[in-house]
């Protein structure tokens, strides 16, 4: 099996559009996986005057948002042009949750669009088929 197959592909924030002044959380199971890469799409942001947006990667041993601890302290971000935030984690000796934190910074008029995936890899056993490489269940996956 090529590397690539052998990996999850988890939504864990929906693409959406984020008031200014807004959090959002993803989190994702990582049992049975060593390693993790979270991948934040950010869009432009409205306007250059918002305060720092920032990302945080917690663990926690449940989904209780009461439960997560940080792994990486808030990472800012000056979004004035979209980009790409990406963290790889070493999940050995981590909670068995990993979560992502998204705060968007205030201003008058600064929503922005973000989305993030988990992709993890290293795992105690291989996807048995293009079904268990995603979740959501809706999400589909092709092999070309």
């Amino acid at each position: 099996m090529i590397d690539t197959q052998a990996a999850k592909y988890v939504q864990m924030i929906e693409s959406q559009l984020l008031a200014d002044a807004a959090t959002v959380a993803g989190v994702v199971d990582c049992r049975g996986w060593d390693y993790a890469t979270l991948v934040i799409n950010f869009e432009t942001e409205e306007t250059t005057g918002a305060t720092a947006n920032t990302v945080a990667i917690q663990e926690g041993l449940t989904t209780d948002a009461t439960n997560f601890t940080t792994a990486v302290a808030n990472v800012a971000h000056d979004l004035e042009t979209g980009h790409l935030h990406v963290s790889h984690v070493d999940l050995r000796g981590k909670e068995r949750y990993l979560r992502v934190v998204f705060s968007n910074g205030a201003g008058a008029g600064n929503e922005l669009g973000i989305g993030c995936v988990g992709i993890l890899s290293r795992g105690e056993e291989a996807p048995a088929n293009t079904t268990d490489m995603i979740s959501p269940t809706h999400g589909t996956v092709q092999i070309l």
